[in-house]
């Protein structure tokens, strides 16, 4: 007799957008981000996720290659509040 398990098929992406899973927030079924706009002030973004890898999740819509996506201190945060960005390395 056959044994039954469960498989998971890595696949490899290329050309996705990828963002930290810690910049993601959910509230309400809504999944979004803060992303930083050209005058440094936050922006709420609603974005569609297709997938995880590694600690990063592979964004489907909502956000662009070259947004700047908030990364912390989104606790404090709401539409148009002014921030002060630090470049992670």
């Amino acid at each position: 007799s056959g044994s039954s398990g469960t498989l998971k098929i890595a696949e490899v992406k290329k050309d996705v957008l990828q963002i930290p899973q810690i910049a993601v927030n959910e509230l309400q079924d809504k999944t979004f981000v803060y992303i930083l706009d050209q005058n440094n002030k936050a922006q709420k973004r609603n974005i569609q996720l297709t997938g995880k890898s590694k600690n990063n999740y592979i964004v489907y819509s909502g956000l662009q290659e070259n947004d700047r996506v908030i990364t912390s201190g989104f606790d404090k945060l709401t539409d148009g509040s002014p921030v002060t960005p630090i470049l992670q390395k």
